[in-house]
């Protein structure tokens, strides 16, 4: 199989891993606090630039979201380099837990880490969809927690998302229950 057709392969296999249905009977080592933070470092550009063109028309050109997307950008460009190697751990935790084909498995073992955020991205990029009350939501509160420093942003998006599987029935990620005290909690001004 070529790198391309192996990209391909890991893109579907992504679609289907997310599927709480395949999910069910898998329970495996969680993904940590500190690996979903990577994953919400690596990916904040991505999902900022998701949100600014899926909100585009349903927000006005004056709202925050749409003016200050480059800087809120900005705030994690510096960022991602050091979270790769992180996100990346948490990415094989998914899809060794998730994926059962041992073509995908190989291949994205053989990948290097930023290839496999590259390509994980995809995915989860693509799922994202945002309807106009999640677009006016998430205009408010990127205008609000805008001035916190990156680290902080990213660490309350993993105590929200921690949370949010602590009280789900259906797991569509084995992420790790939220526990105080287990993210090391950035203090001062951005």
């Amino acid at each position: 199989m070529n790198k391309t057709g192996k990209i391909a392969a890991i893109s579907i296999a992504l679609t289907f891993a997310v599927q709480p249905s395949l999910l069910a009977a898998i329970d495996k080592s969680c993904v940590t606090g500190a690996e979903v933070d990577a994953l919400m470092t690596v990916y904040a550009p991505e999902l900022i630039n998701t949100a600014v063109k899926q909100c585009s028309v349903v927000l006005k050109k004056d709202t925050y979201l749409l003016q200050n997307k480059d800087s809120l950008i900005a705030k994690f460009t510096g960022k991602r380099t050091a979270a790769v190697p992180l996100a990346n751990r948490a990415i094989q935790k998914v899809m060794r837990d998730y994926t059962t084909d041992k073509t995908v498995s190989q291949a994205i073992v053989g990948m290097k880490p930023d290839e496999v955020i590259k390509v994980f991205g995809v995915g989860m990029i693509a799922a994202v969809k945002l309807d106009t009350k999640t677009c006016l939501a998430t205009n408010e509160i990127m205008a609000t927690l805008a001035p916190l420093p990156p680290e902080n942003l990213t660490q309350l998006s993993t105590i929200l998302v921690q949370l949010s599987m602590d009280v789900s029935k259906k797991k569509p990620l084995n992420i790790c229950p939220f526990t105080p005290g287990m993210l090391p909690i950035a203090v001062g001004s951005p």
